[in-house]
Parts: structure tokens; sequence; C-alpha cells
């Protein structure tokens, strides 16, 4: 995958975004 936006910078939008960098499974990560 190239981009993925989580909706929602909560906690668990902010650990959804922690396991996909950590993991690599995506190039881009946005929090809205």
């Amino acid at each position: 995958m190239k981009k993925i936006c989580i909706v929602g910078a909560g906690r668990v939008g902010e650990s959804t975004a922690q396991i996909l960098a950590k993991e690599e499974l995506c190039r881009e990560v946005t929090l809205l």
C-alpha cells in the first residue's frame, strides 16, 4: 500500500499509525 489515512487522532488512531509505521505496511500515514 502507498497511503493510509486514519480518521481520529486519539489513542486508537495513534496506536494504529505507530503499528503501520513499525511494520512498514505503507509509505505514508496521515492522521486527521
